[in-house]
């Protein structure tokens, strides 16, 4: 029997920390910020920002700072990817909380990447020799639109007529699917190679993706939010979290998404649950936890 070893990284009670299997760990306290996490072997990454402000990521606890935009002073490290010994993380950088900038670094390099003026690197995925990223980009004045590059070279995903975000990236059998959000549609959906794949919502609440997978089978899951109540879309389809009604003051979340074999995972919380995640719709709570991020599986 293959055994599932289940990690999260948030937010806890003694700072910032990552579970596995439920038993927490803590990280050093110049971690001031996680989001994204990503196991190899017996290497436990996580990516996030460290108490000088700049983006960071930590293997097994040992902080790397990211180098920064030359005259920008702060960012932030969203997400990590370690292929072989490459170790990719994503995120941004900006001056004094302005304009930021989206970055991809690879073993500590910023790698190139066109866009606009402003932007935001919010997930990373390598596949072979590909490097995709998923954020936004936007005009110095104007709506951000929804973008992945690939390689350093974007794809628009929205058209900047409303404010929109990508928010994950993945890619499955040589095609790239991207999570995100559009605000103001009517209709959540997620993308693939650039074309929008439509989600279905029971009325015009609003609605995000905060993170995508897409299992060996074909099925395509995304984690977020209808009604700031925790939800998932298997192949479009809604399907509840939590049994929470909507109210004012109310806010659930669905915020990152891994399988393995036939069985997914969603790290969240949701009001009458707590915080922790997700296997197969059936919740574990985790202790100490105030706020989940990441996860990831093996």
């Amino acid at each position: 029997m293959t055994v599932t070893d289940v990690y999260v990284v948030g937010t806890s009670n003694t700072g910032h920390s990552y579970w596995k299997n439920g038993i927490k760990t803590d990280l050093p306290s110049s971690c001031i910020e996680v989001w994204g996490i990503f196991v190899a072997g017996a290497d436990v990454y996580v990516a996030g920002v460290n108490d000088a402000g700049a983006p960071a990521y930590w293997k097994n606890g040992v902080g790397v700072s990211l180098p920064i935009t030359p005259g920008n002073n702060e960012g932030r490290a969203m997400s990590i990817f370690v292929a072989g010994t490459d170790v990719y993380v994503a995120g941004y950088d900006m001056n004094n909380g302005a304009y930021s900038v989206p970055r991809c670094w690879k073993n500590g390099v910023a790698l190139n990447m066109t866009f606009s003026v402003i932007g935001i690197a919010n997930s990373v995925w390598v596949d072979g020799s590909d490097v995709y990223v998923a954020g936004y980009q936007s005009p110095a004045t104007g709506n951000a639109y929804a973008t992945y590059w690939k390689n350093g070279t974007p794809t628009a995903l929205t058209d900047g007529s409303s404010v929109a975000e990508a928010t994950g990236v993945t890619v499955a059998g040589g095609n790239a699917y991207v999570s995100g959000y559009v605000e103001g549609a009517a209709q959540p959906v997620y993308w693939k190679n650039g074309t929008a794949v439509p989600m279905t919502v029971p009325g015009s609440r609003p609605s995000s993706g905060w993170a995508i997978y897409v299992s060996a089978a074909g099925d395509v899951y995304v984690s977020g939010v209808y009604d700031d109540l925790a939800k998932y879309w298997k192949n479009g389809t809604m399907v509840d979290l939590s049994t929470t009604t909507a109210a004012n003051g109310i806010y659930e979340s669905a915020m990152s998404i891994a399988g393995k074999g036939t069985d997914v995972y969603i790290a969240g919380n949701a009001v009458s649950l707590g915080v922790g995640y997700w296997k197969n719709g059936v919740f574990t709570r985790l202790p100490g936890a105030s706020q989940v991020n990441g996860i990831f599986v093996k």
